[in-house]
């Protein structure tokens, strides 16, 4: 009997910790706000003077609750208002017993901040002569070689400032990976999420992979051979892991 309430007792605990909200920021980042900071909800059409910083979907049983949590997700992104969405996935609802709505977590947009010529120039690519381009273009494919590699402490706390930009890469593929309903926003028509890692496991992000290179990709996985990419950062997953856009891979 004792152990009986022992085990109930353990999983009360353990799932009043498990937060009732995920969170995807999808800009830049900023320090944590206070807990009783005011954070406002906004209205679609009221969003001018605020940029969007992240994503959060919150599952609740009542839209106070819900609001109440979002706000807690927008304070933890550093935001300062929300933005409800008005739609929900009615398949996600069903197994989850509970709405799980969206919310646009915002900031106010700042005048003051400009970007700098140095961080330009650092993430500008080298221009190389057209003719040398198209010869190697020719041979081994198109040539990546004057692209970028962007650090990866910046994919987590500069995205703004990375965003658009196209950039090179090489992880080892370590495994598909289930797409997080806040990251459906950035799928491409028949796309998977992929895990890769560094050599050493310290640094890990998400790719959205087509399809086509679903197969060679699993090869690879099993070989443990390294993939070189061609990419664009889109989001950061949880604070932790950047998300990142296929555009090419890159031949030797």
């Amino acid at each position: 009997m004792k152990r009986s309430i022992y085990l109930i007792l353990m999983l009360v605990l353990v799932f009043s910790c498990k937060s009732p909200y995920e969170l995807v920021r999808t800009g830049p980042m900023f320090t944590p706000q206070p807990k009783d900071a005011e954070v406002k909800i906004i209205g679609w059409g009221e969003n001018a003077n605020y940029e969007q910083i992240a994503i959060t979907d919150v599952g609740e049983y009542t839209l106070e609750r819900r609001i109440n949590e979002a706000k807690n997700a927008a304070r933890e992104a550093g935001g300062t208002a929300i933005m409800p969405k008005l739609t929900t996935d009615s398949e996600l609802n069903a197994k989850s017993g509970f709405l799980v709505q969206s919310f646009l977590i915002l900031r106010e947009k700042s005048e003051d901040i400009t970007e700098t010529p140095e961080k330009q120039v650092a993430i500008a690519p080298v221009e190389k002569n057209t003719a040398e381009i198209e010869g190697k273009a020719a041979k081994t494919g198109p040539d990546y070689s004057n692209l970028p590699r962007a650090k990866y402490r910046l994919l987590l706390t500069d995205l703004a400032l990375l965003k658009g930009t196209t950039f090179r890469g090489s992880m080892y593929p370590v495994s598909y990976y289930r797409i997080p309903r806040v990251l459906k926003t950035f799928k491409k028509k028949n796309s998977h999420l992929l895990l890769l890692s560094s050599r050493s496991g310290s640094s890990r992000v998400l790719l959205f992979l087509p399809k086509d290179k679903y197969h060679t990709v699993k090869t690879m996985i099993k070989s443990k051979k390294r993939l070189d990419f061609v990419y664009k950062p889109v989001a950061v997953y949880k604070s932790k892991l950047p998300v990142l856009e296929y555009i090419d891979t890159i031949t030797h």
